[in-house]
Protein backbone atom coordinates (compact mmCIF):
# COMPACT_ATOMS: atom_id res chain seq x y z
CA UNK A 1 0.00 0.00 0.00
CA UNK A 2 1.17 3.31 -0.87
CA UNK A 3 2.15 5.56 1.84
CA UNK A 4 1.61 9.38 1.26
CA UNK A 5 5.30 11.60 2.37
CA UNK A 6 2.76 13.31 4.90
CA UNK A 7 2.44 9.96 6.68
CA UNK A 8 5.91 9.17 6.40
CA UNK A 9 8.41 12.11 6.76
CA UNK A 10 11.35 9.95 6.79
CA UNK A 11 11.21 10.18 2.80
CA UNK A 12 11.86 13.76 3.16
CA UNK A 13 15.00 15.00 1.40
CA UNK A 14 15.36 17.98 3.83
CA UNK A 15 15.85 15.38 6.93
CA UNK A 16 19.29 15.53 5.98
CA UNK A 17 21.23 18.92 7.42
CA UNK A 18 22.80 19.96 4.17
CA UNK A 19 19.19 19.76 2.21
CA UNK A 20 16.65 22.41 1.91
CA UNK A 21 13.39 22.59 0.00
CA UNK A 22 13.46 23.40 -3.58
CA UNK A 23 11.16 26.62 -4.81
CA UNK A 24 10.40 25.82 -8.64
CA UNK A 25 8.83 27.86 -11.07
CA UNK A 26 7.55 26.71 -14.76
CA UNK A 27 10.34 25.80 -16.68
CA UNK A 28 13.12 25.20 -13.98
CA UNK A 29 14.49 21.92 -12.61
CA UNK A 30 16.96 20.17 -10.54
CA UNK A 31 18.85 16.99 -10.85
CA UNK A 32 18.83 14.66 -7.96
CA UNK A 33 21.58 12.10 -7.41
CA UNK A 34 20.68 9.26 -5.57
CA UNK A 35 22.80 7.84 -3.00
CA UNK A 36 21.03 4.86 -1.77
CA UNK A 37 18.08 3.14 -2.01
CA UNK A 38 15.18 1.90 -0.08
CA UNK A 39 14.19 -1.56 -0.19
CA UNK A 40 10.89 -2.18 -2.93
CA UNK A 41 7.62 -3.70 -1.11
CA UNK A 42 7.68 -7.17 -2.73
CA UNK A 43 5.95 -6.25 -5.77
CA UNK A 44 3.08 -4.88 -4.65
CA UNK A 45 3.83 -1.25 -4.65
CA UNK A 46 5.67 -1.21 -8.22
CA UNK A 47 4.84 2.10 -10.35
CA UNK A 48 3.93 3.44 -6.91
CA UNK A 49 4.71 7.58 -6.87
CA UNK A 50 4.86 10.10 -3.99
CA UNK A 51 6.07 13.61 -4.13
CA UNK A 52 5.97 15.98 -1.14
CA UNK A 53 5.75 19.47 -1.02
CA UNK A 54 5.99 22.53 1.55
CA UNK A 55 2.05 23.13 1.15
CA UNK A 56 0.59 26.30 2.35
CA UNK A 57 0.46 29.69 0.15
CA UNK A 58 -0.37 28.88 -3.45
CA UNK A 59 3.56 29.41 -4.55
CA UNK A 60 4.63 26.89 -2.51
CA UNK A 61 1.73 24.31 -2.22
CA UNK A 62 0.73 21.43 -4.77
CA UNK A 63 -2.08 23.27 -6.22
CA UNK A 64 -4.13 23.80 -9.39
CA UNK A 65 -2.18 24.94 -12.36
CA UNK A 66 0.83 23.08 -11.07
CA UNK A 67 2.46 19.93 -13.08
CA UNK A 68 5.65 18.26 -12.49
CA UNK A 69 7.90 16.11 -14.56
CA UNK A 70 9.86 13.25 -13.46
CA UNK A 71 12.78 11.26 -15.22
CA UNK A 72 14.28 8.05 -14.29
CA UNK A 73 16.24 6.29 -16.94
CA UNK A 74 13.79 5.85 -19.76
CA UNK A 75 11.13 6.66 -17.79
CA UNK A 76 9.36 10.39 -17.99
CA UNK A 77 5.73 10.93 -16.94
CA UNK A 78 4.29 14.44 -16.26
CA UNK A 79 1.53 14.70 -13.11
CA UNK A 80 -0.47 17.55 -12.74
CA UNK A 81 -2.07 18.43 -9.89
CA UNK A 82 -6.13 19.66 -12.21
CA UNK A 83 -5.61 15.73 -13.02
CA UNK A 84 -4.51 13.79 -10.51
CA UNK A 85 -7.84 12.35 -8.92
CA UNK A 86 -8.97 11.68 -12.64
CA UNK A 87 -5.91 9.67 -12.96
CA UNK A 88 -7.06 7.76 -9.80
CA UNK A 89 -4.53 9.37 -7.79
CA UNK A 90 -4.82 11.50 -4.16
CA UNK A 91 -3.59 14.56 -3.22
CA UNK A 92 -3.67 18.12 -1.26
CA UNK A 93 -1.39 21.16 -0.96
CA UNK A 94 1.50 19.02 0.77
CA UNK A 95 1.30 15.75 -1.52
CA UNK A 96 0.45 13.63 -4.27
CA UNK A 97 0.23 9.92 -4.63
CA UNK A 98 -0.22 7.66 -7.48
CA UNK A 99 0.40 4.58 -9.24
CA UNK A 100 2.33 4.76 -12.89
CA UNK A 101 1.12 2.02 -15.11
CA UNK A 102 4.06 3.24 -17.52
CA UNK A 103 6.71 3.12 -14.75
CA UNK A 104 5.98 -0.90 -14.02
CA UNK A 105 6.27 -1.14 -17.37
CA UNK A 106 9.75 0.54 -17.86
CA UNK A 107 11.36 -2.59 -15.66
CA UNK A 108 14.16 0.22 -13.89
CA UNK A 109 16.43 -1.35 -11.21
CA UNK A 110 19.26 0.90 -10.33
CA UNK A 111 22.62 -0.46 -9.55
CA UNK A 112 25.11 1.96 -7.49
CA UNK A 113 24.17 6.04 -7.92
CA UNK A 114 21.91 7.08 -10.11
CA UNK A 115 21.14 10.72 -11.42
CA UNK A 116 17.23 11.33 -12.34
CA UNK A 117 15.56 15.46 -12.69
CA UNK A 118 12.36 16.68 -11.56
CA UNK A 119 11.17 19.39 -13.53
CA UNK A 120 7.81 22.09 -13.07
CA UNK A 121 6.37 22.18 -16.39
CA UNK A 122 3.54 24.34 -15.25
CA UNK A 123 2.99 26.91 -12.38
CA UNK A 124 5.36 27.25 -8.93
CA UNK A 125 5.41 25.26 -5.95
CA UNK A 126 8.42 23.97 -2.90
CA UNK A 127 9.47 20.18 -3.50
CA UNK A 128 10.79 18.80 -0.20
CA UNK A 129 10.47 14.80 -1.15
CA UNK A 130 9.95 11.78 -2.64
CA UNK A 131 9.30 7.78 -2.74
CA UNK A 132 9.22 6.28 -6.31
CA UNK A 133 8.55 2.37 -6.62
CA UNK A 134 10.66 1.50 -9.95
CA UNK A 135 10.46 -2.89 -9.87
CA UNK A 136 8.75 -4.77 -7.64
CA UNK A 137 10.25 -8.18 -6.10
CA UNK A 138 13.78 -6.83 -5.73
CA UNK A 139 14.99 -5.30 -2.54
CA UNK A 140 17.41 -1.69 -3.12
CA UNK A 141 15.21 -0.98 -6.05
CA UNK A 142 13.13 2.38 -4.00
CA UNK A 143 14.07 6.11 -5.08
CA UNK A 144 13.45 7.70 -1.34
CA UNK A 145 13.89 11.12 -0.26
CA UNK A 146 16.39 10.56 2.50
CA UNK A 147 18.48 8.63 0.01
CA UNK A 148 19.17 11.99 -2.04
CA UNK A 149 22.69 13.68 -2.37
CA UNK A 150 23.07 17.29 -1.71
CA UNK A 151 19.59 19.41 -2.41
CA UNK A 152 19.65 23.10 -2.52
CA UNK A 153 18.23 26.00 -4.01
CA UNK A 154 21.57 26.90 -6.11
CA UNK A 155 21.04 23.23 -8.16
CA UNK A 156 18.15 24.87 -9.80
CA UNK A 157 18.51 25.29 -13.70
CA UNK A 158 16.69 25.84 -16.29
CA UNK A 159 14.98 22.54 -17.90
CA UNK A 160 16.36 22.83 -20.64
CA UNK A 161 20.07 22.46 -19.37
CA UNK A 162 18.74 18.93 -18.14
CA UNK A 163 19.22 17.31 -21.58
CA UNK A 164 15.55 15.79 -23.12
CA UNK A 165 14.16 15.94 -20.00
CA UNK A 166 11.14 18.87 -19.91
CA UNK A 167 12.87 20.08 -23.70
CA UNK A 168 10.69 21.45 -26.41
CA UNK A 169 13.55 20.05 -29.07
CA UNK A 170 12.74 16.11 -28.30
CA UNK A 171 8.96 16.81 -28.70
CA UNK A 172 9.38 19.03 -32.30
CA UNK A 173 8.99 17.89 -35.74
CA UNK A 174 12.23 18.88 -37.80
CA UNK A 175 10.58 22.51 -38.83
CA UNK A 176 10.05 23.67 -35.67
CA UNK A 177 13.21 22.19 -33.72
CA UNK A 178 14.47 25.67 -33.96
CA UNK A 179 11.59 27.13 -32.48
CA UNK A 180 11.73 24.17 -29.47
CA UNK A 181 15.25 25.47 -29.00
CA UNK A 182 13.93 29.21 -28.16
CA UNK A 183 11.12 27.81 -26.15
CA UNK A 184 13.27 25.96 -24.25
CA UNK A 185 15.97 28.81 -23.69
CA UNK A 186 13.08 31.16 -22.38
CA UNK A 187 11.91 28.19 -20.13
CA UNK A 188 12.34 28.96 -16.69
CA UNK A 189 13.50 31.84 -17.06
CA UNK A 190 10.76 34.14 -18.31
CA UNK A 191 7.88 35.92 -16.79
CA UNK A 192 4.72 37.96 -17.16
CA UNK A 193 3.21 36.63 -20.63
CA UNK A 194 5.64 35.22 -22.21
CA UNK A 195 6.15 32.59 -19.15
CA UNK A 196 2.20 31.85 -18.85
CA UNK A 197 2.68 30.98 -22.50
CA UNK A 198 5.53 28.37 -21.45
CA UNK A 199 3.79 27.21 -18.56
CA UNK A 200 0.64 26.16 -20.73
CA UNK A 201 2.80 24.77 -23.38
CA UNK A 202 4.61 22.99 -21.31
CA UNK A 203 1.69 21.16 -19.17
CA UNK A 204 0.12 19.85 -23.05
CA UNK A 205 0.48 16.20 -24.31
CA UNK A 206 3.78 16.09 -26.97
CA UNK A 207 0.89 16.13 -29.61
CA UNK A 208 -0.28 19.51 -28.44
CA UNK A 209 2.95 21.00 -28.09
CA UNK A 210 3.79 19.59 -31.59
CA UNK A 211 0.98 21.69 -32.89
CA UNK A 212 1.64 24.79 -30.68
CA UNK A 213 4.89 24.75 -32.02
CA UNK A 214 3.26 25.14 -35.81
CA UNK A 215 0.78 27.56 -34.98
CA UNK A 216 3.30 30.13 -33.33
CA UNK A 217 5.62 29.71 -36.24
CA UNK A 218 5.32 31.88 -39.52
CA UNK A 219 3.08 30.42 -42.25
CA UNK A 220 5.91 27.97 -44.12
CA UNK A 221 3.71 26.47 -46.67
CA UNK A 222 3.78 27.04 -50.15
CA UNK A 223 0.59 29.29 -49.48
CA UNK A 224 1.77 33.00 -49.70
CA UNK A 225 5.28 31.99 -52.08
CA UNK A 226 3.14 30.26 -54.69
CA UNK A 227 0.14 32.30 -54.79
CA UNK A 228 2.37 35.48 -55.31
CA UNK A 229 4.01 33.60 -57.94
CA UNK A 230 0.63 32.34 -59.29
CA UNK A 231 -0.70 35.65 -59.42
CA UNK A 232 2.35 36.99 -61.94
CA UNK A 233 1.94 34.10 -63.85
CA UNK A 234 -1.58 34.53 -64.54
CA UNK A 235 -0.26 37.92 -65.78
CA UNK A 236 2.05 36.20 -68.07
CA UNK A 237 -0.68 33.69 -69.25
CA UNK A 238 -2.90 36.27 -70.03
CA UNK A 239 -0.26 38.12 -72.41
CA UNK A 240 0.26 34.48 -73.67
CA UNK A 241 -2.99 34.34 -75.14
CA UNK A 242 -2.65 37.45 -76.55
CA UNK A 243 0.63 36.51 -78.84
CA UNK A 244 -1.08 33.34 -79.19
CA UNK A 245 -4.26 34.75 -80.63
CA UNK A 246 -2.60 36.62 -82.88
CA UNK A 247 -1.02 33.77 -84.97
CA UNK A 248 -2.26 32.62 -87.83
CA UNK A 249 -1.05 29.83 -90.94
CA UNK A 250 1.22 27.41 -90.92
CA UNK A 251 5.01 28.35 -91.62
CA UNK A 252 5.49 31.46 -93.61
CA UNK A 253 2.13 32.04 -93.03
CA UNK A 254 2.53 32.04 -89.51
CA UNK A 255 3.30 35.48 -88.85
CA UNK A 256 0.69 38.00 -87.00
CA UNK A 257 -2.12 38.53 -88.69
CA UNK A 258 -5.65 38.77 -88.32
CA UNK A 259 -7.92 35.47 -88.86
CA UNK A 260 -9.96 37.80 -90.35
CA UNK A 261 -7.44 38.42 -93.29
CA UNK A 262 -6.25 35.43 -93.35
CA UNK A 263 -9.57 34.29 -94.26
CA UNK A 264 -9.22 36.80 -97.01
CA UNK A 265 -6.79 35.42 -98.90
CA UNK A 266 -3.84 37.07 -97.57
CA UNK A 267 -0.49 34.67 -97.43
CA UNK A 268 2.32 36.96 -96.65
CA UNK A 269 4.55 36.50 -93.77
CA UNK A 270 3.86 39.23 -91.08
CA UNK A 271 1.35 41.89 -91.77
CA UNK A 272 -0.93 41.73 -94.75
CA UNK A 273 -0.84 44.61 -96.87
CA UNK A 274 -3.99 45.29 -96.50
CA UNK A 275 -3.66 45.68 -92.48
CA UNK A 276 -0.70 47.87 -92.71
CA UNK A 277 -2.66 50.88 -91.42
CA UNK A 278 -3.87 48.60 -88.66
CA UNK A 279 -0.74 47.83 -86.79
CA UNK A 280 -1.30 48.81 -83.33
CA UNK A 281 -3.85 47.35 -81.15
CA UNK A 282 -4.82 48.08 -77.68
CA UNK A 283 -6.55 45.28 -75.16
CA UNK A 284 -8.14 44.43 -72.28
CA UNK A 285 -8.83 41.44 -69.89
CA UNK A 286 -10.33 40.24 -67.13
CA UNK A 287 -9.38 37.04 -65.82
CA UNK A 288 -9.40 34.86 -62.16
CA UNK A 289 -8.73 31.59 -60.96
CA UNK A 290 -9.28 29.45 -58.28
CA UNK A 291 -7.20 26.86 -56.42
CA UNK A 292 -7.10 24.14 -53.93
CA UNK A 293 -3.71 22.85 -52.30
CA UNK A 294 -4.27 19.84 -49.70
CA UNK A 295 -2.32 19.33 -46.42
CA UNK A 296 1.25 17.64 -47.11
CA UNK A 297 4.40 16.59 -45.20
CA UNK A 298 3.14 18.57 -42.10
CA UNK A 299 1.83 21.64 -43.72
CA UNK A 300 -1.60 23.64 -43.97
CA UNK A 301 -3.49 23.16 -46.97
CA UNK A 302 -5.17 25.85 -48.07
CA UNK A 303 -8.10 27.74 -51.10
CA UNK A 304 -7.11 30.87 -52.60
CA UNK A 305 -9.14 32.88 -55.16
CA UNK A 306 -7.19 35.63 -58.15
CA UNK A 307 -9.33 38.13 -59.73
CA UNK A 308 -7.71 40.96 -61.66
CA UNK A 309 -7.45 43.23 -64.90
CA UNK A 310 -4.87 44.00 -67.53
CA UNK A 311 -4.52 46.57 -70.07
CA UNK A 312 -1.93 46.11 -73.17
CA UNK A 313 -0.61 48.14 -76.05
CA UNK A 314 1.25 46.92 -78.92
CA UNK A 315 2.32 47.68 -82.42
CA UNK A 316 3.68 45.55 -85.52
CA UNK A 317 7.14 46.58 -86.34
CA UNK A 318 8.50 46.68 -89.90
CA UNK A 319 11.09 44.06 -89.68
CA UNK A 320 8.29 41.73 -88.46
CA UNK A 321 9.17 41.96 -84.63
CA UNK A 322 5.42 42.91 -82.53
CA UNK A 323 6.84 44.52 -79.79
CA UNK A 324 4.10 45.56 -76.64
CA UNK A 325 3.66 46.03 -72.99
CA UNK A 326 1.17 45.81 -70.45
CA UNK A 327 0.12 46.42 -66.83
CA UNK A 328 -2.06 44.03 -64.59
CA UNK A 329 -3.65 44.65 -60.85
CA UNK A 330 -4.64 41.27 -59.27
CA UNK A 331 -6.34 40.54 -55.88
CA UNK A 332 -5.65 37.34 -54.17
CA UNK A 333 -7.68 36.14 -51.38
CA UNK A 334 -5.99 32.88 -49.23
CA UNK A 335 -7.68 31.13 -46.74
CA UNK A 336 -6.21 28.33 -44.43
CA UNK A 337 -7.08 25.29 -43.48
CA UNK A 338 -6.48 22.01 -41.30
CA UNK A 339 -4.89 22.90 -37.91
CA UNK A 340 -4.59 26.64 -39.90
CA UNK A 341 -8.29 27.01 -40.41
CA UNK A 342 -8.88 30.63 -39.91
CA UNK A 343 -5.80 31.79 -41.00
CA UNK A 344 -5.60 33.62 -44.13
CA UNK A 345 -3.44 36.43 -46.55
CA UNK A 346 -4.77 38.98 -48.93
CA UNK A 347 -1.81 40.22 -51.90
CA UNK A 348 -2.70 43.34 -53.71
CA UNK A 349 -0.60 42.53 -57.13
CA UNK A 350 0.57 45.92 -59.55
CA UNK A 351 2.79 44.55 -62.61
CA UNK A 352 4.34 45.76 -65.45
CA UNK A 353 5.23 43.22 -68.40
CA UNK A 354 6.68 43.68 -71.64
CA UNK A 355 6.34 41.16 -74.37
CA UNK A 356 7.89 40.61 -77.88
CA UNK A 357 7.21 38.17 -80.40
CA UNK A 358 8.59 37.15 -83.93
CA UNK A 359 7.53 34.28 -86.96
CA UNK A 360 9.83 32.79 -88.75
CA UNK A 361 9.91 30.75 -92.00
CA UNK A 362 9.19 27.52 -89.70
CA UNK A 363 9.01 28.73 -86.20
CA UNK A 364 8.44 31.37 -83.61
CA UNK A 365 9.58 32.80 -80.67
CA UNK A 366 7.64 34.87 -77.86
CA UNK A 367 9.16 36.48 -74.51
CA UNK A 368 7.78 38.27 -71.79
CA UNK A 369 9.43 39.79 -68.83
CA UNK A 370 7.69 41.11 -65.59
CA UNK A 371 8.36 43.23 -62.64
CA UNK A 372 5.21 43.27 -59.65
CA UNK A 373 5.35 44.77 -56.71
CA UNK A 374 3.17 43.05 -54.14
CA UNK A 375 0.95 43.96 -50.57
CA UNK A 376 0.44 41.49 -48.60
CA UNK A 377 -1.93 41.54 -45.17
CA UNK A 378 -1.70 38.32 -43.34
CA UNK A 379 -3.62 37.40 -40.22
CA UNK A 380 -2.57 34.08 -37.67
CA UNK A 381 -4.19 33.02 -34.71
CA UNK A 382 -1.24 31.53 -32.45
CA UNK A 383 -4.13 29.97 -30.19
CA UNK A 384 -2.66 31.39 -27.15
CA UNK A 385 -1.80 35.05 -27.10
CA UNK A 386 -4.61 36.28 -29.54
CA UNK A 387 -4.28 36.87 -33.43
CA UNK A 388 -1.27 38.26 -35.02
CA UNK A 389 -1.34 40.84 -38.24
CA UNK A 390 1.29 41.46 -41.06
CA UNK A 391 1.42 44.05 -43.47
CA UNK A 392 4.37 43.69 -45.39
CA UNK A 393 5.46 44.27 -49.06
CA UNK A 394 7.44 42.55 -51.74
CA UNK A 395 8.66 42.85 -55.07
CA UNK A 396 8.66 40.14 -57.96
CA UNK A 397 10.41 39.51 -61.44
CA UNK A 398 9.73 37.37 -64.04
CA UNK A 399 11.17 35.93 -67.82
CA UNK A 400 9.29 33.99 -70.09
CA UNK A 401 10.35 32.35 -73.20
CA UNK A 402 8.50 29.96 -75.76
CA UNK A 403 9.13 28.91 -79.32
CA UNK A 404 6.94 26.72 -81.56
CA UNK A 405 6.92 25.09 -84.96
CA UNK A 406 3.59 25.00 -86.35
CA UNK A 407 2.68 22.12 -88.62
CA UNK A 408 -0.74 21.80 -91.14
CA UNK A 409 -2.97 18.87 -90.26
CA UNK A 410 -5.41 19.87 -92.90
CA UNK A 411 -6.13 23.15 -94.75
CA UNK A 412 -7.96 24.55 -91.31
CA UNK A 413 -6.40 22.47 -88.79
CA UNK A 414 -2.59 22.73 -87.32
CA UNK A 415 -0.33 21.31 -84.34
CA UNK A 416 2.05 23.05 -82.85
CA UNK A 417 4.59 21.70 -80.30
CA UNK A 418 5.79 24.66 -78.29
CA UNK A 419 9.10 24.99 -75.50
CA UNK A 420 9.86 26.93 -72.97
CA UNK A 421 10.94 28.04 -69.72
CA UNK A 422 10.09 30.80 -67.16
CA UNK A 423 12.60 32.05 -64.30
CA UNK A 424 10.99 34.00 -61.18
CA UNK A 425 12.50 35.52 -58.09
CA UNK A 426 9.81 36.31 -54.99
CA UNK A 427 11.15 39.01 -52.47
CA UNK A 428 9.36 39.64 -49.14
CA UNK A 429 10.51 42.25 -47.26
CA UNK A 430 10.92 41.74 -43.31
CA UNK A 431 7.86 42.83 -41.21
CA UNK A 432 6.70 43.12 -37.14
CA UNK A 433 3.47 41.48 -36.61
CA UNK A 434 1.12 42.97 -34.09
CA UNK A 435 -1.91 41.96 -31.99
CA UNK A 436 -0.49 38.41 -30.23
CA UNK A 437 1.19 39.81 -28.07
CA UNK A 438 4.81 38.41 -27.14
CA UNK A 439 4.11 35.73 -29.95
CA UNK A 440 4.01 38.48 -32.40
CA UNK A 441 6.99 37.48 -35.04
CA UNK A 442 9.43 40.09 -36.52
CA UNK A 443 10.46 37.85 -39.53
CA UNK A 444 13.22 39.30 -41.71
CA UNK A 445 13.35 39.58 -45.35
CA UNK A 446 13.66 36.90 -47.61
CA UNK A 447 13.60 35.69 -50.93
CA UNK A 448 13.40 32.30 -53.30
CA UNK A 449 13.99 31.94 -57.22
CA UNK A 450 12.47 29.52 -59.29
CA UNK A 451 13.10 27.62 -62.61
CA UNK A 452 10.79 26.09 -64.89
CA UNK A 453 10.71 24.52 -67.97
CA UNK A 454 7.44 24.44 -70.54
CA UNK A 455 6.65 21.48 -72.53
CA UNK A 456 3.24 21.11 -74.71
CA UNK A 457 1.25 21.64 -77.87
CA UNK A 458 -1.47 23.12 -78.89
CA UNK A 459 -4.30 22.10 -81.83
CA UNK A 460 -6.03 25.31 -83.34
CA UNK A 461 -8.07 25.94 -85.98
CA UNK A 462 -10.03 29.02 -87.39
CA UNK A 463 -13.49 28.78 -89.58
CA UNK A 464 -14.98 31.78 -91.56
CA UNK A 465 -19.22 32.74 -90.17
CA UNK A 466 -21.45 33.67 -92.73
CA UNK A 467 -21.44 37.31 -91.58
CA UNK A 468 -17.93 37.15 -92.36
CA UNK A 469 -16.34 36.61 -89.00
CA UNK A 470 -14.17 34.88 -87.84
CA UNK A 471 -13.91 31.87 -85.30
CA UNK A 472 -10.74 30.20 -83.95
CA UNK A 473 -10.93 27.05 -81.00
CA UNK A 474 -7.35 26.20 -79.68
CA UNK A 475 -6.58 23.58 -77.52
CA UNK A 476 -3.39 23.77 -75.80
CA UNK A 477 -2.07 21.34 -73.12
CA UNK A 478 1.09 21.98 -71.12
CA UNK A 479 3.57 20.28 -68.76
CA UNK A 480 5.63 22.45 -66.59
CA UNK A 481 8.60 21.14 -64.69
CA UNK A 482 9.99 22.73 -61.48
CA UNK A 483 13.59 22.75 -61.51
CA UNK A 484 13.91 24.82 -57.78
CA UNK A 485 11.56 23.56 -55.40
CA UNK A 486 13.52 24.04 -52.09
CA UNK A 487 11.34 25.54 -49.79
CA UNK A 488 11.35 29.46 -48.89
CA UNK A 489 13.29 29.91 -45.48
CA UNK A 490 11.88 32.09 -42.90
CA UNK A 491 14.08 33.77 -39.71
CA UNK A 492 11.85 35.37 -37.14
CA UNK A 493 12.12 36.05 -33.30
CA UNK A 494 9.30 36.88 -31.41
CA UNK A 495 8.19 40.38 -30.16
CA UNK A 496 8.59 38.70 -26.44
CA UNK A 497 12.09 38.12 -26.29
CA UNK A 498 14.46 35.11 -27.10
CA UNK A 499 16.75 34.34 -29.81
CA UNK A 500 15.90 34.22 -33.46
CA UNK A 501 14.37 31.30 -35.09
CA UNK A 502 14.89 29.67 -38.91
CA UNK A 503 11.34 27.61 -40.51
CA UNK A 504 12.03 25.66 -43.25
CA UNK A 505 9.55 26.27 -45.75
CA UNK A 506 7.46 23.75 -47.86
CA UNK A 507 8.99 22.33 -51.12
CA UNK A 508 7.17 23.85 -54.04
CA UNK A 509 5.35 21.52 -56.40
CA UNK A 510 7.06 19.50 -59.33
CA UNK A 511 5.17 18.87 -61.57
CA UNK A 512 1.84 20.69 -62.19
CA UNK A 513 -0.23 19.92 -65.32
CA UNK A 514 -2.62 22.43 -67.43
CA UNK A 515 -5.39 22.07 -70.43
CA UNK A 516 -6.83 25.01 -71.25
CA UNK A 517 -9.18 25.46 -74.28
CA UNK A 518 -9.67 29.15 -76.26
CA UNK A 519 -12.13 30.80 -78.61
CA UNK A 520 -11.21 33.80 -80.52
CA UNK A 521 -14.00 35.55 -82.33
CA UNK A 522 -12.91 38.15 -84.79
CA UNK A 523 -16.02 40.31 -85.91
CA UNK A 524 -14.17 42.54 -88.18
CA UNK A 525 -10.41 43.31 -88.89
CA UNK A 526 -10.52 46.13 -86.18
CA UNK A 527 -12.06 43.65 -82.96
CA UNK A 528 -11.75 40.84 -81.51
CA UNK A 529 -13.24 38.98 -78.68
CA UNK A 530 -11.68 36.03 -76.85
CA UNK A 531 -12.67 33.60 -73.90
CA UNK A 532 -10.10 30.95 -72.24
CA UNK A 533 -10.73 28.37 -70.15
CA UNK A 534 -8.46 26.22 -68.02
CA UNK A 535 -7.59 24.22 -65.32
CA UNK A 536 -4.23 22.85 -63.69
CA UNK A 537 -3.46 19.77 -61.28
CA UNK A 538 -0.58 18.34 -59.27
CA UNK A 539 0.22 16.28 -55.89
CA UNK A 540 -2.34 17.78 -53.63
CA UNK A 541 -3.51 20.82 -56.21
CA UNK A 542 -6.23 21.73 -58.49
CA UNK A 543 -6.81 24.99 -59.96
CA UNK A 544 -9.49 26.58 -62.24
CA UNK A 545 -8.73 29.74 -64.47
CA UNK A 546 -10.31 31.50 -66.64
CA UNK A 547 -10.82 34.76 -69.10
CA UNK A 548 -12.24 36.77 -71.60
CA UNK A 549 -10.06 39.37 -73.71
CA UNK A 550 -11.36 42.00 -75.83
CA UNK A 551 -9.16 43.76 -78.72
CA UNK A 552 -9.35 46.95 -80.35
CA UNK A 553 -6.88 47.15 -83.82
CA UNK A 554 -5.67 51.08 -85.42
Amino acid sequence: MLLPLTASAGHLFTQASSNTPVALNSGQGIQITQLTFENNCGGSCNGDVSVNFSGGATATAWSAGDAIQLTIGSWTQTFTYDGMVAAGGSQDGSYFSINSTSLAAAGISPTGQATWTVIATAGQFTFEGYRIYTVGGTAGDTYNGTGAGPINQTQVVSASQLGGSGGFVPVAEQGEKDVARVLDALNGTSTGQMGAVIAAISSMTPDSQRLAMKLISPESSVVLGGAALSTSSSALDTVQVRLDALRTGVGVQSGFRTAHNAHAGDHQEGMSSGDEALNRSFWLKAFGSKSKVGAKSGFAGSESDVYGMMAGFDTQMSNGWLLGGAFSYAKTDVDMNDFRSGDAADISSYQLTGYFGRSFERWYIDGMVAYAYQDYSTKRNTHLTGVAKGDFDGQLYGMRVIAGMPFALSDKLRLTPLLGFETFRVEQGGYTESGAGVLSLAVKSDDVSRLRSLLGVELSSSMKLADSSVLSPAVKLLWRHEFENDGATANSAFVGGGGQFETTGQKAIRDVYALSGRLNWEMSDRFELALELGAEAGEKYQSLNGQVFGRWRF
